[in-house]
Order: structure tokens, then C-alpha cells, then sequence
């Protein structure tokens, strides 16, 4: 560690924010999600292609890099393969991240599981805001609808599989529905493919919610 705050000292950060981002790899990763039950907890994860950005004499520093990660939210397996930008700043000499190992991994899933808990809750206002960025008019979708109408509904995912390019990310759904109409029980399993776009430092859904 000291000869690692010697080189930062002496030639940037970029050896020493490496470093830290490399030795993450051989432990539990855990990535706090807002609003959800339990955070994010990857078993397997791996940074490549690392850049960081630095400007002489600052104190604060961007790491740049593919993640790789494998992991669970509660009972929900998450996969996630892309783009990852780590914050760092400087306090008593050392570089450290300033909000979380994967934060661009834990916006994406806040949006999900926002997602996830506004159609099982019936959350009107919550659906309108989280799809701000689809044309037209999105909670008029016929699937959407009847979802909402469902009487006792509960909506499980099993499995989100992202894909987080630099513009947009793609994320493949697996879930499970069930409820109740006026003439009979629902129990469907779902696979849906959606895209959401960040938006003023958070992600929205860009091609509507189911």
C-alpha cells in the first residue's frame, strides 16, 4: 500500500485507483440499491479495460471500465455486462470511491426495482415518471393495463440480464404474474426485453414499461 500512495503521489492516482478496483475482484461485492429490501450482492465480478481520467493536482478522479458481474438482489439473479464508471476522490492521501463500487450498475437496478415494486403496488404516479422518456403515451399500453386491473397482483422477477452500453441499456426480464380477473385466476410467466436512458444522473425506461 505504500509503495502503491508513492506512485500515486508521484505520477497521478491511476496505479492506486487500479489497484483498488483489481483487488475488489477477489471478494463479495455488495452495491447498495435505494428503495430496495437488500442490497445488490455480486458472488463473481471483473473490471477490464480501465481508464481512469485525471486532472494534475485534483482531488477527484473518474475510473472508466467493463464490468462484469454476477450476482443476486433478495431472490433476484442479476447479470450485468458493460460500461461502469467509478467516481474516486482523495481523503488522507488514499483514493477511494465516492459513491460505491458499481454505481452505474446500482442506478440501473434502482430503476428496475422501482420498476418491479410500482406495477406490483398499482403506483400510477411512480409508472408516469419512470417512463418519462417514451414516446406517445405509455401507460395506455394494453399490457400495462391489464396488469393493473389484476385484483390480488403480485409481479416476481427471477432474472434480469443487462446489457449497459454507453447510450442505452438493454435488459432482458424474466418474471412471473399472478392475480385475479372477475372470471378467473392469473398465473403467467413473462420474458420482456427493455430499454432504459439515463436522465439527469438517473435511469428511465425509453421504450415503455413492459
Amino acid at each position: 500500500m505504500f509503495a502503491e500512495r508513492v506512485l500515486g503521489l508521484a505520477a497521478g492516482p491511476e496505479a492506486e485507483i487500479v489497484s483498488t478496483i483489481k483487488r475488489s475482484e477477489g471478494g463479495e461485492l455488495r452495491v447498495d440499491v435505494p428503495g430496495a429490501a437488500a442490497p445488490l450482492i455480486g458472488s463473481e465480478h471483473h473490471y477490464d479495460r480501465l481508464i481512469v481520467d485525471w486532472e494534475k493536482g485534483s482531488d477527484q478522479a473518474l475510473a472508466t471500465a467493463t464490468l462484469d458481474f454476477v450476482g443476486t438482489l433478495g431472490k433476484i439473479q442479476v447479470s450485468s455486462l458493460g460500461l461502469e464508471k467509478v467516481p474516486f476522490v482523495r481523503r488522507d492521501g488514499d483514493w477511494r470511491p465516492s459513491h460505491g463500487p458499481a454505481p452505474r450498475l446500482a442506478a440501473i437496478v434502482t430503476a428496475l426495482e422501482a420498476r418491479r415494486r410500482a406495477l406490483e403496488s398499482g403506483d400510477v404516479a411512480e409508472l408516469r415518471r419512470l417512463s418519462r422518456l417514451t414516446p406517445g403515451r405509455p401507460l395506455e399500453d394494453a399490457d400495462l393495463v391489464r396488469l393493473l386491473s389484476l385484483a390480488r397482483r403480485s409481479y416476481r422477477v427471477e432474472s434480469w440480464w443487462i446489457r449497459s452500453e454507453r447510450d442505452e441499456v438493454i435488459v432482458t426480464e424474466e418474471s412471473r404474474l399472478s392475480g385475479e380477473t372477475p372470471d378467473r385466476p392469473v398465473d403467467e410467466r413473462r420474458t420482456r426485453r427493455l430499454l432504459l436512458r439515463e436522465d439527469g444522473g438517473e435511469f428511465l425506461f425509453a421504450a415503455g414499461l413492459m
